[in-house]
């Protein structure tokens, strides 16, 4: 374990650190209550009969679901920080004040944070098919539609934002050369 530090933690990193304590001690005993579930089946009813997932599966469901969260975290990431970039870019813009750093973020961090996003968007959308269809099966046939757009639609704005970042780039090099 590395030596703890002398500097007294940001509130967010407070925050952070404070859900991820209780998100994991949630899914640990979760997963722990699926595996008694398991061995307390097998012991009074023996695993022979194959019914030990029948027996479990709503709540094993249950507990899976909470593993969407993992998707959840990074796109919460992508899109919280392409924002806070974005938004207070657009606040640097409208004062003429942007800092060269922040011409750089808006114009970079896309290439990681939009992959990360759409593909969390798409993994979500995808595991939400089997339920809605469930539901009513137009509404699965409706998210695979949406989750086929995400292939032209990806493509065509990854291809803009790239032309975008290098205009931009391009005349901020430009200045730099005056």
């Amino acid at each position: 374990m590395p030596p703890k530090s002398n500097t007294e933690p940001s509130a967010g990193a407070q925050m952070k650190r404070q859900y991820l304590i209780s998100y994991n001690a949630i899914s640990a005993t979760l997963w722990f209550g699926v595996l008694a579930r398991v061995v307390m089946h097998a012991a009074a009813e023996g695993v022979e009969n194959g019914k030990v997932y029948e027996e479990l599966e709503r709540y094993t469901r249950l507990v899976q679901t909470g593993a969407c969260l993992e998707v959840a975290h990074s796109l919460l990431v992508a899109w919280s920080v392409t924002e806070v970039i974005r938004y207070s870019y657009f606040v640097f813009a409208l004062t003429d004040s942007v800092p060269k750093l922040w011409t750089w973020l808006r114009y970079n961090t896309f290439l990681v944070l939009y992959p990360i996003g759409v593909a969390s968007e798409t993994w979500l959308v995808y595991k939400a098919i089997p339920p809605a269809s469930k539901i009513d099966e137009k509404f699965g046939w409706g998210l695979w539609a949406v989750l086929a757009t995400y292939i032209p639609g990806f493509y065509t704005l990854f291809t803009y934002m790239l032309k975008q970042r290098r205009r931009i780039m391009r005349a901020d090099a430009g200045k730099k050369k005056q």
